[in-house]
């Protein structure tokens, strides 16, 4: 690339010269003739009439770096002569305007000096014209007409004139051949003005030359290879630039110490220049050329000791000694802001190559020694990256924690915080992240920045711990505290995704809808779908289930959730009815092909097996069931489903001839969950021997069994539990009094004989409900209470919800009554059971209706009327949603669903009377006095001879609407 000739900047070396800029041997002239001015006044006028002892002074002037003054003596030298200069002296005298330039360089007034050289070189020239027109050799020729032209080129480089600076430097070489100037040092700078025109292949071989040359000095071959480093390295592939470090790195590595302590900056700057670029392994190649300047911290540390035992004899050797001190103590910090910088920039480079150890100690040690560097905020960042990358869960919580102290007004605030939880998260540490941003968002107010992705990291952590109700809390609250949140998308996803796992399936699939429009392109988009999917199947609807499996299917063929697709395909295929077995079966067959041998699908498999072993055995296939069982038993006994197939299975075996095994199979597991409580593993395998025994043995022999089933010793209190409430359900369902009276007795004794933490969960629901029989509503609150408080996963949690919220409902306290429509709602929407569901819309419904809450009780009705099975209070939720409609003000809604009521269930009188009785009044209350008197009039021709309190209402009404009319006529 070729770089422009005005913006080049002018880099200056460690001993104050201009880096890049080789200064020529300055070659004496010896002696100039004497002059005939007279007259001399003033003592610059005596050194100036004396131009060889001038000469001499600015030569040491020179030598000191005494620019100005030396300036000031060659501007008198040649004010003092001036035109006759030539004349007087000849072009020797040119000399002085080449020592006036190499003074105007020295003060860094570059376009003067070449003004200076180009006299030198252009009026000065050695071939002369006497008074005869004849061309004649002076006495004393001006010999540095070449290095002014050489010096100029110096100084256009300084300048960024690169391309003007190479044909001067090409001229000067190209004169060097009768002068004593020195070549390779032209070359150096011709070399470096190549590379910074862009001639990167020229100046490369020029400079190549300097460094393989036999004659070179090792002074200049490192100033070739510095050159190299500086102004050709960057512009090449670092593969070429490993050779030339690999060849002549040894250079500048076994220089004296002071040197490559003065290099030390160009290669942090080499280093840093890489990093920015995103080179590490340029960078840390580059770091490795510096001289640790730790050794200059002890050198220096070293040079104050030692100033400090020194004992001043007088008052200025006192104050020379402090000075001395003062600057031994800069050079300590410095030298030590100089570490902080290496290791800033080695650790910069280990993170980008992702070798985090490295990276660690590097920013540790910055952390840990030098707390006022001006980079720390920086590397206490990087140090907490580090940590996160590594695992160090504790050293990031502690770094981070030091940021935030630190600097909380810091702009990398946030991105801290963040750090510090959403990578742990990231990382699927799911408790470490948790319990980290628990502490780091404490630290910020509620909707500030700073918090937002920590309150996003604990709503989410929650979420995958699976404590799904703190994750429901917590992803609301952070969708209500931010207006425009940082993870949005993720948080819209988890907060529908968390309502499917509390089984709120109305609310679950509205959020996943929404959030799959919203984000077409979305990672999730597949999850969501299936989720979706999931909701619509449980709420009823079969067809938009299948619609979004048919999607899942046909958008996302490689999706995780696929497998698992195809067994919901399955089960939505069941719920629809009519549905051939073969294409039933397929689905599960094809969830199983895509499952088998895949860890993470290990349970989805299982799932497979399951349904289909239930498929075959509700169908009469026993031989395909038990051959389906034999294959779940050789690889996925040990899954989750393990139960479900077992009981699945347990008739199949039976018709094929394998009942003892089936019983002892079952009876089996029973001992091995015999002492389990919480699980509800032992709940269902009981539930699945006592189906077994009904299925096959009379009632008597059930009951035998039950008494002599094989308890072990000690006996178990659960399956005690069990085996009790199995014997009372027995007798409970026979007619004679004496084995009711038994069941009674045994109810006292499970009362008082087992502990209630120690007894199942449907033992203790049916306890409750038989505590509530018997007039202790309070025993029963308190077993139902206990249920949902210790138990919130338990296996009958539905039947404990909507047991209680019947009991509550029958108070008259409001809290209690506001309670139970909530547990309605979760059995509503969390319950598998059919009867539940509707027992509980049936029983919310009815409590709102009491509370006059008509609008929320319009939702309830219309849901209960949306189950087309639901018969058992169709009458009643069909009034009920017509007087809803009658009470928010549409009562020409509510007539069509009053006349359809006593239209369709007569019979029903509670509803059926009432529909007329509320049409009537409707019909009178729109001054329709004739229409309501009919109503009425078909509702005592229909019903009138049945006696009920709404048909005498009805007749005492039309006497009077009857009386009135006549009246009015």
């Amino acid at each position: 690339m070729k770089r422009t000739t005005n913006n080049a900047p002018v880099t200056r070396s460690p001993r104050g010269g201009v880096f890049g800029v080789i200064g020529l041997i300055v070659v004496m002239l010896l002696a100039l003739p004497g002059g005939g001015r007279a007259q001399i006044g003033n003592p610059q006028e005596q050194i100036a009439a004396n131009p060889a002892g001038a000469y001499n002074l600015i030569l040491m002037a020179l030598s000191r770096q005494e620019y100005q003054k030396g300036l000031e003596i060659v501007d008198e030298v040649i004010r003092y002569w001036g035109p006759k200069a030539k004349e007087q002296f000849g072009p020797g005298f040119g000399h002085f305007y080449y020592l006036r330039g190499l003074l105007q360089m020295g003060l860094g007034r570059y376009p003067e000096a070449m003004g200076s050289f180009r006299t030198c070189r252009e009026e000065f020239t050695n071939d002369l014209i006497n008074v005869e027109g004849v061309r004649e050799r002076p006495k004393l020729a001006n010999r540095f007409r070449t290095h002014a032209l050489a010096q100029e080129g110096a100084c256009l480089m300084i300048l960024g004139d690169y391309a003007s600076a190479v044909e001067k430097l090409k001229g000067a070489l190209a004169e060097a051949g009768d002068t004593q100037i020195r070549t390779d040092v032209i070359g150096l700078n011709l070399g470096r003005s190549y590379l910074r025109n862009g001639d990167l292949e020229q100046g490369r071989e020029l400079l190549q030359k300097a460094l393989d040359s036999q004659s070179l000095g090792l002074d200049l071959k490192r100033r070739a290879f510095m050159i190299l480093a500086e102004d050709w390295s960057r512009e090449v592939p670092f593969e070429e630039v490993q050779s030339l470090l690999w060849n002549y790195g040894h250079l500048v590595k076994e220089d004296i110490r002071a040197h490559r302590w003065e290099r030390n900056p160009i290669f942090a700057f080499l280093g840093r220049n890489a990093l920015e670029h995103q080179e590490p392994l340029r960078a840390l190649t580059w770091y490795g050329f510096l001289l640790n300047p730790q050794e200059l911290v002890a050198h220096r540390q070293g040079v104050l000791d030692q100033l400090n035992r020194e004992s001043p004899r007088t008052p200025e050797d006192a104050a020379s000694l402090e000075a001395r001190k003062q600057e031994a103590a800069t050079g300590i910090v410095e030298a030590e802001s100089m570490v902080a910088a290496m290791l800033l920039g080695v650790g910069s480079g280990h993170y980008q190559l992702k070798n985090f150890s490295g990276a660690f100690a590097a920013f540790r040690q910055i952390a840990d020694f030098y707390p006022e560097h001006r980079n720390r905020p920086d590397a206490l960042y990087n140090l907490v990256a580090s940590a996160v990358q590594l695992g160090l869960w504790p050293e990031a919580r502690q770094y981070g924690r030091v940021f935030l102290d630190e600097y909380p007004e810091h702009p990398l605030v946030s991105e801290v915080a963040r750090l510090m939880v959403e990578s742990i998260y990231l990382l699927q540490e799911w408790q470490e992240a948790y319990t980290t941003a628990i502490e780091v968002r404490e630290r910020f107010k509620i909707g500030e920045a700073a918090r937002d992705v920590p309150d996003f990291v604990v709503a989410a952590s929650l979420y995958h711990l699976d404590r799904f109700p703190e994750a429901e809390i917590e992803i609301e609250a952070y969708l209500k505290n931010y207006a425009e949140p940082r993870r949005l998308e993720l948080a819209t996803y988890y907060h529908g995704s968390t309502k499917v796992k509390l089984f709120q399936w109305q609310s679950g699939v509205g959020i996943l809808e929404s959030f799959m429009e919203r984000w077409p392109r979305s990672d999730l988009h597949s999850s969501a779908l299936y989720q979706a999917a999931l909701c619509r199947f449980v709420l009823g609807e079969p067809d938009d289930a299948l619609a979004k499996l048919d999607r899942l299917q046909a958008e996302f063929p490689n999706a995780s959730e696929i497998p698992a697709s195809w067994n919901l395909r399955g089960d939505v295929l069941v719920s629809k009815g009519g549905i051939p077995i073969g294409a039933i079966e397929a689905a599960y067959l094809e969830g199983r092909r895509l499952s088998e041998g895949i860890p993470m699908h290990f349970e989805t498999a299982a799932y497979s097996f399951w349904k289909l072993v239930l498929l075959c055995a509700e169908n009469q296939n026993h031989e395909d069931a038990v051959a389906y069982y034999d294959e779940f038993k050789k690889g996925y006994a040990k899954s989750g489903h393990e139960l479900d197939v077992i009981a699945a299975a347990l008739h199949s075996l039976v018709k094929v001839g394998r009942s003892r095994e089936a019983e002892e199979t079952v009876r089996n597991q029973i001992f091995k969950f015999a002492d389990d409580v919480d699980s509800g593993n032992l709940s269902e395998l009981f539930g699945s021997y006592l189906n077994f025994l009904d299925s096959h043995y009379p009632p008597d022999d059930v009951l035998a069994k039950i008494r002599t089933f094989p308890v072990p010793e000690p006996a178990p209190e659960p399956l005690t539990a069990w085996l009790r409430i199995a014997e009372i359900e027995k007798l409970e369902a026979r007619e004679d009094p004496a084995q009711q009276e038994k069941a009674q007795q045994l109810f006292r004794r499970l009362a008082t004989d087992l502990p209630m933490e120690r007894m199942p969960d449907y033992p203790l629901i049916k306890l409750a409900r038989w505590s509530h029989e018997q007039g202790d509503a309070s025993r029963a609150r308190a077993i139902y209470e206990y249920l949902l408080e210790q138990r919130p996963k338990g296996p009958h949690l539905d039947m404990a919800r909507y047991d209680l919220a019947s009991l509550l409902a029958d108070s008259e306290n409001s809290e209690d009554q506001d309670r139970a429509v909530n547990l309605y709602q979760q059995v509503r929407d969390e319950s598998e059971t059919p009867t539940l569901q509707e027992g509980a819309i049936l029983g919310g419904g009815q409590l709102l209706m009491r509370q006059e809450k008509y609008g929320q009780a319009q939702t309830w009705w219309r849901d209960y009327l949306g189950h087309g099975n639901w018969l058992n209070a169709r009458p009643e939720a069909n009034f009920n949603y017509g007087r809803c409609l009658e009470e928010t003000g549409s009562p020409k809604e509510a007539l069509k669903i009053y006349t359809s009521v006593y239209a369709l269930f007569p019979g029903h009188l509670d509803w059926s009377t009432q529909a007329y009785l509320r049409t009537a009044e409707i019909l009178k209350k729109d001054k329709r006095d004739g229409d309501a008197l009919l109503v009425l009039v078909d509702m005592l021709k229909r019903l009138g001879h049945l006696d009920h309190a709404n048909i005498r209402k009805g007749r005492d009404l039309f006497a009077a609407w009857k009386e009135e009319w006549i009246r009015n006529q």
